[in-house]
C-alpha cells in the first residue's frame, strides 16, 4: 500500500512537470527566426542592448541587404547598432593592420631581410579596411559583387594617396622638429575621408551630401589624431618598446578607421534604406 502511495505521487509530479513544460512558451532563442534575425525577443531588442546587433551575423554578413538586427523603428536604437556594427568590424581592420607592422617589427628586431619592408605602414591598412569594411558594407547597401569586389583595391588605392598627401607636409626621414603636422593630419584625413565617401557615396545619389561630409570630418579628426601622435611618437616608459609602439599604432589608426567606418554607415539608418535582398 505504501508502494502504490510513493508511486501514485511521482506519476502527479511528473504530470505536473509534463503539463507546465507544454503550457510555456517556447524560447525564442532557441528559434530558427531568430538566429537569422527574423525575430524579435525583449531582451536583445532593448535599445540598450548593443550585442544583439551582431545577432546571426553568420547569415546576413555579405547578404545584399540591410542587416535584420539594424531594421528597428526606433532612429535611436538603428543608430546605435549601426555604430556598434560598423566600430566592431572597423575595430577587426585596425587590429590585422597593427598585426601586420608588428610582423614588420618582429623581423627587423630578428634581422631578417624583409623584402616587403614599410608595407604594413604604406598599404596593407587601406588593404584591410576594404576587406573587412567596405566589402561588407557594399553589400548592405545593396551593391552587386561587380561593384562589391573592387572595393579593397579601391581603399588601398585611397589609403595610398592619404599617405602621400601625409608625407607632403610631414616627411617620415626629415631631421630636426617639424612644425607641419596639423597641416599632414588634415590632407591625410581629407583624402581618405572624402575619397572613401565619394565611393560608396556617388554625388549624383540621392542624399550623399550628408553621408560624404560627415565621412570627411571623420577622416580630418581620425588624421588629426594619427599626425598628433606620429609626431610626439608618445611612449609608456614601464612597457617594452615594442609593446608601447603597437599601442601607440592602436591609438593612431583606431580614430580614422572607426569615425570613418561609422560615418559610411549612416544610409544604413535612414529608413527608406532597410531594404531586403532581391
Amino acid at each position: 500500500m505504501l508502494h502504490a502511495a510513493v508511486e501514485s505521487a511521482f506519476l502527479w509530479q511528473s504530470d505536473r512537470a509534463t503539463t507546465r513544460q507544454l503550457s510555456m512558451p517556447s524560447d525564442p532563442l532557441d528559434s530558427d527566426e531568430l538566429a537569422r534575425g527574423e525575430a524579435t525577443d525583449p531582451r536583445l531588442d532593448h535599445p540598450w542592448a548593443v550585442w544583439a546587433t551582431f545577432r546571426g551575423m553568420k547569415t546576413w554578413l555579405f547578404r545584399q541587404e540591410t542587416p535584420p538586427t539594424l531594421r528597428h523603428p526606433r532612429f535611436a536604437v538603428r543608430l546605435l547598432r549601426m555604430m556598434t556594427l560598423m566600430g566592431a568590424i572597423a575595430a577587426v581592420s585596425v587590429t590585422a593592420s597593427v598585426a601586420g607592422m608588428g610582423f614588420e617589427m618582429a623581423m627587423d628586431a630578428a634581422g631578417a631581410n624583409w623584402p616587403f619592408k614599410g608595407l604594413g605602414l604604406m598599404l596593407l591598412p587601406g588593404v584591410w579596411f576594404g576587406l573587412f569594411v567596405l566589402v561588407p558594407l557594399s553589400r548592405w547597401q545593396g551593391r552587386n559583387w561587380w561593384l562589391t569586389v573592387p572595393a579593397a583595391a579601391i581603399s588601398t588605392g585611397i589609403y595610398w594617396c592619404a599617405v602621400l598627401a601625409f608625407l607632403q607636409f610631414m616627411p617620415i626621414m626629415s631631421s630636426g622638429p617639424d612644425k607641419s603636422w596639423p597641416l599632414a593630419g588634415l590632407a591625410a584625413g581629407t583624402v581618405g575621408g572624402l575619397g572613401l565617401a565619394v565611393w560608396m557615396n556617388p554625388p549624383w545619389s540621392r542624399r550623399a551630401a550628408l553621408v560624404i561630409v560627415a565621412s570627411t570630418i571623420a577622416g580630418i579628426i581620425g588624421g588629426s589624431s594619427f599626425a598628433f601622435l606620429f609626431h610626439h611618437e608618445p611612449r609608456a616608459g614601464w612597457l617594452p618598446e615594442p609593446v608601447a609602439r603597437l599601442l601607440a599604432m592602436f591609438a593612431m589608426f583606431g580614430p580614422f578607421q572607426c569615425g570613418v567606418a561609422m560615418a559610411l554607415g549612416w544610409r544604413l539608418v535612414e529608413s527608406d534604406s532597410l531594404h531586403t535582398g532581391d
